[in-house]
């Protein structure tokens, strides 16, 4: 029946793929800006510094909660088993971002050049 009553709530069952669509979209997208983001506070930090590497942390948490975010939705499985190895990889370079650093390889360079 073409102008019929929706009895099966085809809209409805539309109106919701649609939203959680949207909403899987507007989270990888803001994964996205995340991970340009502390790509780029990456690059600062190169120096060594304390500041910059601190926002490279505080980068680092926030793209992990979007990743944890994102695994305990529903996605595929692919998409939860990249969440997870990114969240585990942020974990992972929070704590060599703030190693101090030791400078053994330029001293070695140093010491051979001499």
């Amino acid at each position: 029946m073409a102008g019929g009553p929706d009895l099966l709530g085809t809209q409805a069952i539309q109106d919701a793929i649609d939203q959680a669509a949207h909403t899987l979209l507007l989270r990888g997208v803001v994964a996205l800006v995340a991970a340009a983001l502390t790509l780029t506070f990456a690059v600062f930090a190169r120096n060594g510094s304390l500041v910059p590497r601190l926002i490279v942390v505080l980068a680092l948490f926030w793209t992990a909660g979007i990743n944890t975010l994102i695994v305990m939705d529903v996605a595929g499985s692919v998409t939860k088993v990249a969440g997870t190895v990114s969240a585990v990889v942020c974990l992972f370079a929070v704590v060599m971002a703030l190693l101090p650093a030791s400078g053994r390889y330029r001293k070695a360079l140093n010491q051979r050049d001499d």
